[in-house]
């Protein structure tokens, strides 16, 4: 035992230790419970590029244009490998290993080692059992910021480590611009500390100090700059990208945010032409209709929303429903476990004090904002958060053991605490082990058969409503979608349906409104599991002698062909 304590006091602080940490982790937690995309958004958005479809496009919608161009690189080269599984994969172990690193360099043995396993109990399994990029964004930015801040304040600096932070920075900014920036303004606290632990020492240090800081984040905030200006230029310069973009954002503030109830607005409905129906099809996603549900409509419907206002009595409701949100938290249990750590073995002066502070104030406001648009509680969101506010407090951990009987009673709370955090994590990842997802598998298997039997039938166009064939369900992270297999399909649901892709699908067959065109056509095929709603549709808007033709079951969902006689 006394060897392996003086391996790890000898290699702890190298890279290649962090490393090694990091990939034994991922591959025990991979080894342990199977992979799966926490949403939908990632497999829509890796269809967009990875060949599924005709055309490849690297706009993504919500990442960068930059990243959508380094994907379409790597498919161009090797289709049949998971490029957007790997890089994000990638990303996310670079950031933990960057965490380590600091960690286990800043904190004695022990103690640096406790930090980082905490750490991975939680995000661990956040990021390589239930990824998404929005997370995968949180945990890139964050980290970036934890290694840059660390690296101002040391006596040497090594330039590849500046490079390390400032790209996961710039990586997770890339994946989502708006987390991203979240997270870096919550570890901004370590700059707040920075600036106040540099009082009373030399002039020198601390110049040192701020032209190193000037480098880094000059270098930083320029590329974060140029990253943003890029995908601006790239949506705002081309008419169709503008008006989806346009499109987008009304779609987001009424399918996520919902529309304004039919029974108190009937009359507003009736003059825009939206049925009782029509509203059910558009809310339950399936609003692919190019002639109804156009922006002018959209409009109009988010004017009838009432508007939203801050007042005290939100705020008051919010003050409540903290609790509620912090108990439904996974990933808060980790934050609030380091907060637990820094009170029994932390540094407590005033600068940590108000640090701490500063982040908590920074979540606060930030989730008072979420409360206010109706959002909150949404863990892929929450995992970035709480990830930089643990970072902030590990940051303020003591790195040296203290002695004497304060020691023993402060190393009998430390493994008091692993413990109740080994057991929360555990209680929490076990629902997620391989042993319990065996039907599953099979589930995914039938599932995955069922589309590509669809996609084996490029004669004919499938036009499918939103819950009947999901590829979020059939292909989960690191599987392969066969080239080309959606090249026949068209969804009517989802923030995907308006791309290019699926235009170019429809284009493909003669189709330019999916509810009105696949009428009378042998060649086009509606999958539906609720067939009624869609023909009460259809006989309003279109067609009032619609009938649908029942042709057969495919797996679990139903294949029809729309009739009318005139």
């Amino acid at each position: 035992m006394r060897s392996v304590g003086i391996f790890l006091r000898k290699h702890k602080g190298k890279l290649w230790f962090a490393v090694s940490l990091n990939l034994v982790i991922l591959v025990c937690t991979l080894a342990l419970m199977p992979p799966l995309y926490e949403s939908n958004d990632d497999v829509a958005i890796r269809e967009l590029i990875n060949g599924a479809r005709e055309v490849r496009d690297p706009h993504l919608v919500y990442q960068n244009i930059v990243l959508g161009i380094i994907y379409k690189i790597l498919y161009h080269f090797t289709i049949g490998v998971p490029w957007y599984d790997l890089v994000q994969y990638f990303t996310v172990l670079a950031s933990l290993t960057a965490v380590a690193y600091v960690f286990l360099n800043r904190l004695e043995t022990g103690r640096g080692l406790m930090a980082v396993l905490i750490l991975q109990m939680f995000f661990a399994f956040e990021c390589y059992v239930r990824p998404q990029y929005t997370k995968t964004a949180g945990i890139a930015a964050a980290s970036g910021l934890l290694l840059l801040f660390w690296l101002v304040r040391r006596e040497r600096m090594r330039w590849w480590e500046a490079v390390w932070g400032t790209g996961l920075a710039c990586m997770g900014f890339m994946y989502r611009n708006t987390e991203a920036a979240v997270c870096m303004v919550i570890v901004s606290a370590l700059g707040l500390h920075t600036l106040m632990s540099m009082k009373g020492e030399r002039r020198e240090g601390i110049r040192r100090v701020l032209r190193r800081a000037l480098c880094i984040f000059g270098t930083l905030a320029v590329l974060l700059t140029s990253l943003y200006a890029v995908d601006f230029w790239a949506y705002e310069t081309v008419p169709m990208w503008k008006s989806y973009k346009e499109f987008n954002k009304l779609r987001t503030e009424l399918l996520d945010y919902g529309f304004p109830d039919y029974a108190s607005n009937q009359e507003g409905y009736e003059m825009l032409g939206i049925n009782e129906d029509a509203l059910a099809l558009y809310s339950s996603w399936n609003f692919n209709d190019p002639d109804k549900f156009q922006v002018p409509v959209m409009e109009q419907l988010v004017q009838m929303k009432p508007a939203r206002r801050l007042t005290g009595d939100t705020v008051r409701a919010f003050a409540e429903t903290v609790p509620d949100i912090l108990a439904d938290s996974y990933t808060f249990h980790c934050a609030a476990f380091f907060l637990l750590m820094w009170l029994i073995w932390g540094k407590h002066r005033g600068r940590e004090w108000i640090s701490l502070l500063y982040a908590g104030v920074l979540w606060g406001l930030f989730y008072l904002y979420l409360f206010y648009m109706g959002r909150y509680g949404v863990n892929r969101v929450d995992t970035g958060l709480w990830f930089a506010v643990s970072l902030v407090a590990g940051y303020f951990l003591n790195g040296e053991w203290d002695s004497g009987h304060q020691r023993r009673i402060r190393a009998a709370l430390t493994v008091l605490l692993c413990g109740l955090a080994l057991w929360t994590g555990q209680r929490n990842c076990r629902p997620y082990l391989r042993v319990y997802h065996q039907e599953d598998e099979a589930q995914r298997t039938a599932l995955r058969q069922v589309l590509e039997a669809l996609g084996s039938d490029q004669e004919n166009l499938y036009l499918i409503k939103g819950g009947c064939v999901s590829e979020y369900n059939c292909y989960g992270t690191f599987d392969t979608m066969p080239g080309g297999i959606l090249n026949n399909m068209c969804w009517l649901s989802g923030w995907d349906c308006n791309l290019a892709g699926q235009k170019k699908v429809l284009e493909n067959f003669g189709v330019s409104n999916p509810f009105r065109d696949l009428i009378n056509r042998q060649d086009v095929i509606l999958v539906d599991n609720n067939i009624e709603l869609t023909l009460r549709y259809i006989r309003a808007y279109y067609d009032g002698n619609a009938e649908a033709e029942f042709l057969k079951t495919v797996g679990n969902v139903n294949l029809y062909r729309i009739v009318s006689d005139p």
